[in-house]
């Protein structure tokens, strides 16, 4: 349980904040060195804050030790899992990564660790900017405006939730931001190209030669995400997810020869199951090929690897999976 600080901690902690001292790991836990003395200790090994401990990370307001993590930290891609080490020392797994149901499992550990970390989005707007000339004259031209740019900014959402679940979420809130605009009626004798007649949701309202920017209340909505993974050797991976569309829809046609028409159909993340059993069926083969097919495949491919990117879980020497 911790206690008040004594007041010659709070002047010793007080003191280390106005010198710069930043908290670093030691075999005992965290502790903080503090000018013409030797340190303090913030937080335990399990991440319990000491008294001292509680005192720095309400006056600095930055993140103190969760269940025994260091905050500072990145987790480390190993594979296809995350992991993250503990005060002390030890490797625990965070999530694996789930390639058949396409997200992420998250151990206990991980649970804890990602507990009140967000995955922020900024949402991209199909919007018109529209110019009325001194005659006049009503000019409009088709664009992208991104959430960070208006006060919506960018939407964080929990990383525990499934995709699915954030996306939603995501979409009710930028739907709901919309239809708290002010609106513009656009009369049928006003429409131009690329500004039909109906109500409009104002984003940007300007005047003279500045751009007014508009979107309808049911315009297309695209997303863009980035994740940052740190490898053990300290390579960086920038994963990013760029103009994403929130809407459901069939697979788009490039015109290409060739492609069968089961590419184009709606298949829930399933498309090479649907195309290849399209195929077996036009060739008269029994659908058990193709499992026994994949099942080589994939043990020619992965089985016993660590990249196997169908691995949902695993224990290691040094590790522990929680």
């Amino acid at each position: 349980m911790t206690t008040k600080p004594k007041a010659a901690d709070v002047a010793a902690i007080d003191a280390a904040i106005l010198a710069g001292s930043e908290p670093k790991k030691s075999k005992t836990g965290v502790i903080l060195s503090i000018p013409g003395a030797r340190y303090k200790t913030l937080a335990s090994l399990t991440g319990e804050l000491t008294a001292a401990g509680k005192h720095y990370y309400e006056k600095t307001t930055k993140e103190a030790p969760k269940n025994g993590f260091d905050p500072t930290q990145k987790p480390t891609a190993r594979g296809a899992q995350e992991v993250a080490k503990m005060l002390d020392g030890q490797t625990v797994v965070l999530r694996s990564w789930d390639g058949v149901k396409r997200e992420w499992r998250f151990t206990r550990a991980g649970r804890a660790y990602y507990k009140n970390s967000p995955d922020r989005y900024v949402v991209r707007f199909h919007t018109v900017e529209v110019v009325v000339r001194t005659n006049r004259a009503i000019w409009a031209e088709k664009s992208v405006l991104p959430s960070t740019a208006t006060d919506l900014g960018e939407i964080e959402v929990p990383a525990l939730w499934p995709q699915a679940r954030q996306l939603e979420e995501i979409k009710r809130r930028a739907r709901e931001w919309l239809a708290s605009l002010d609106t513009e009626e656009v009369e049928p004798e006003q429409a131009v190209a690329n500004l039909a007649a109906g109500t409009w949701r104002i984003i940007v309202s300007a005047t003279g030669s500045m751009k007014t920017v508009l979107a309808k209340a049911d315009c297309e909505l695209e997303l863009d995400k980035q994740t940052i993974s740190v490898h053990e050797g300290g390579e960086v991976d920038v994963e990013a997810v760029l103009h994403r569309p929130l809407r459901q829809g069939l697979p788009w046609n490039f015109g290409f020869r060739g492609v069968c028409p089961e590419a184009l159909q709606e298949s829930e993340d399933r498309c090479v199951p649907l195309q290849v059993g399209a195929l077996l069926k036009e060739l008269g083969m029994e659908g058990q090929w193709l499992d026994a097919a994949f099942d080589n495949i994939y043990e020619e491919l992965y089985l016993g690897r660590e990249s196997n990117p169908y691995m949902a879980s695993r224990s290691e020497a040094g590790e522990r999976q929680v």
